[in-house]
């Protein structure tokens, strides 16, 4: 019995032992299957999102394929080909490093309002001409009516001439005498009619070739401009007194004159002031009345020294106007090779002048009209310089001709307008002139005078004084 009951209990034991171990192991599978069905699950999403995902950039990618004007089914060699020669085609001149469709876009649509701009200029001056010629049409008009209907009587007089010619004829031939003078005198009359005729005829044909001549040669004038041929004074030297360096000139607070206005001095014998060299400077100090200023001398020459009488000029400034001015290249004053466009601009602008437009280096500021009266040149651009440089400069050369803008080189307007640089440094060097190392008058010191008697001409005289409602 007790045997029986031991083995009872070890099959008991075994029993749970297995039941044990049965639950541990189906534990172990459900934890295992939980963990697959969880990455699996994981697995799943992801492979969902990543699929989302493709299927959005598919979707923008066919839509940007359109917005680019290909098909949906065409490869990214097509697309790729497409792009090369669209960039090569529209964006030629566009820096290879940034382009794209956007930035192409921005830049032709640039172009295009530049292009507009300048073309609807374009058609503003092809309308005046058009409006120009239109006028001139309508006066050439009249006057070929004139000389037509002219020719016209002449025909009508002859044909009257002949008629009365038939009429006498018929009316003399019951006499023969009679009738051969009346024949010979008719005759006479004609030839010397149809003469007058023939001749008036020509005249009129005459007229109406040089009127069409005329027409032609002011048709091709309508785009050029017209600048004057000369230069006149703009003032008159009234008095001198050499020994303070100080004159005094008939331009005052009525003519617009500014303090510090330079001019050049000429001989009161010329017309023209471009057609000989100055003899002085001058720079304005005082304005002390409507028509009178007191200048200093800044230069002169002792052999030929300023005179009352003598004429003032500058090409920067005239009475009641201002001058507009353009610069181009290389606006060297004192020859160092380096750009002085700052001072010669505050120059021009000091002595009643305008700057409409000055090239500074690539750079061209504002712009020339056919109100620019002069073109100051500087130095041309060396063969190295960048090609931008030569391209600005050469574009205001040929916009200054086509509207008809006259040119002058930047050491004629210094000459012209009296100025002087009173701080000059002399280099050294294959640049050194010989002028550069000759002994100089100071410009303070007294010009010498005669130790013998002084005539009666230079008794002292006092300087003209400005006085209410006087012209000086």
């Amino acid at each position: 019995m007790a045997r029986e009951n031991q083995g009872l209990q070890i099959a008991l034991i075994i029993f749970v032992m297995l039941t044990i171990l049965l639950g541990v192991m189906t534990f172990m599978f459900f934890r295992q299957y939980q963990e697959a069905t969880t990455k699996f699950m994981a697995a799943d999403q992801k492979a969902k999102e990543q699929e989302e995902t493709a299927r959005n950039v598919l979707t923008e990618n066919n839509q940007l394929k359109e917005m680019i004007g290909l098909a949906a089914t065409d490869k990214m060699d097509t697309a790729t080909t497409e792009f090369n020669k669209d960039m090569e085609t529209y964006g030629a001149n566009y820096d290879q490093a940034n382009r794209n469709y956007k930035k192409i876009l921005a830049y032709l649509f640039d172009v295009v309002q530049k292009k507009n701009t300048a073309l609807a200029s374009e058609q503003d001056q092809v309308k005046k001409l058009t409006d120009s010629l239109a006028s001139f049409e309508q006066n050439k008009q009249p006057q070929i009516d004139q000389h037509a209907e002219a020719a016209k009587k002449a025909g009508a007089d002859v044909l009257a001439m002949r008629q009365q010619f038939t009429t006498d004829l018929d009316a003399a031939r019951g006499e023969k005498s009679d009738l051969l003078k009346q024949i010979e005198t008719a005759q006479t009359t004609l030839k010397e009619t149809q003469e007058k005729a023939a001749a008036a005829q020509q005249k009129a044909a005459i007229e109406i070739s040089t009127t069409r001549q005329l027409y032609d040669n002011t048709r091709g004038q309508l785009e050029k401009a017209i600048s004057p041929v000369f230069e006149t004074a703009d003032g008159e030297i009234r008095w001198v007194n050499q020994r303070q360096g100080t004159v005094w000139v008939n331009l005052g607070r009525a003519d617009g004159l500014k303090r510090q206005t330079t001019f050049s001095v000429y001989s009161s014998a010329i017309s023209d002031v471009t057609s000989q060299g100055r003899k002085a400077s001058i720079e304005v100090t005082q304005i002390l009345g409507d028509h009178l200023a007191e200048a200093r001398i800044v230069e002169d020459s002792v052999s030929d020294p300023i005179m009352p009488g003598d004429v003032i000029h500058t090409p920067i400034w005239a009475p009641g106007q201002r001058e507009q001015f353009a610069l181009a290249g290389l606006i060297d004053i004192d020859g160092d090779d380096k750009s002085d466009l700052p001072t010669v601009r505050n120059l021009i602008v000091m002595n009643g002048g305008v700057v409409d437009a000055a090239q500074d280096g690539e750079e061209i500021t504002g712009k020339m009209t056919t109100q620019t009266r002069y073109l100051i040149v500087g130095k041309e651009p060396a063969p190295d310089s960048p090609k931008a440089v030569m391209d600005a400069y050469q574009k205001m050369i040929d916009e200054a001709r086509k509207i008809g803008i006259k040119e002058m080189s930047l050491q004629d307007l210094l000459r012209r307008m009296g100025w002087v640089d009173e701080n000059q440094v002399i280099g050294y060097g294959t640049a050194a002139t010989e002028a550069d190392y000759r002994a100089k008058q100071p410009k303070d010191s007294v010009p010498r005078t005669s130790p013998g008697s002084v005539s009666g001409l230079f008794k002292p005289r006092n300087p003209p004084r400005a006085t209410r409602g006087s012209a000086y």
